[in-house]
């Protein structure tokens, strides 16, 4: 159950991407807590299906739109059906990054260039979009 002394995120909005694990998890988890409706966009499905199902069984509202924020197409998606669902977005979060795995060391010298582009491509543009949109 929500603690209603904590009512501070009450009916506001809150959009989270990079939501499915670890910061944007808890951050997600946390406003709905203090009573924020949350807005959770991120790739990984299964986990973002069982966190909505968690905020609910504390008694908040959770919305899921899969989504990978390095495309632009997918983040007017995520804005645009989450004000369609709860009447706009107050407090934007962009958690979102790109993961990619390597299999030896020296791929990833190999590769660092491209890699560093990767993991931050899904940060700048959401940052940029997010304000954008």
């Amino acid at each position: 159950m929500i603690n209603n002394t904590q009512e501070r995120f009450k009916d506001k909005v809150v959009l989270i991407s990079g939501s499915s694990s670890g910061i944007g998890k808890a951050t997600s988890i946390s406003f709905a807590q203090q009573g924020a409706k949350i807005i959770l966009a991120s790739r990984n499905k299964e986990a973002n299906e069982m966190l909505v199902t968690q905020i609910k069984d504390l008694g908040g509202d959770a919305l899921f739109i899969q989504a990978d924020f390095s495309r632009t197409e997918d983040i007017k998606t995520v804005i645009h059906t989450g004000v369609k669902h709860f009447g706009g977005i107050d407090i934007a979060i962009n958690n979102a990054r790109k993961g990619i795995t390597y299999k030896d060391n020296t791929e990833y010298v190999r590769l660092h260039n491209y890699l560093f582009n990767k993991f931050s491509e899904a940060q700048r543009k959401g940052y940029q979009q997010l304000a954008t949109y």
